[in-house]
């Protein structure tokens, strides 16, 4: 499953963001400016957790079509 983030610009924000999905027990299997691949299907469980551990980051889960192009145009 691709979960798309906005704000991401740097080798230390994939590493910041890698962290975040691994302390909620996600598996990350690639991590690019914008997206992480992770191996499970379903985050409904720690999707809250994740959106407000981003937040506090500066990072942001896009959920819509519209974001996701807008933000991959900017990386």
């Amino acid at each position: 499953m691709k979960l798309y983030i906005k704000n991401m610009v740097c080798n230390r924000c994939k590493t910041a963001v890698k962290t975040e999905v691994e302390k909620l027990g996600l598996t990350p299997v690639a991590v690019e400016l914008g997206e992480v691949d992770i191996k499970e299907n379903d985050i409904s469980a720690v999707k809250d957790t994740l959106q407000q551990n981003l937040h506090s980051l500066g990072f942001e889960l896009i959920d819509n079509k519209k974001s996701r192009t807008i933000e991959k145009s900017r990386t």
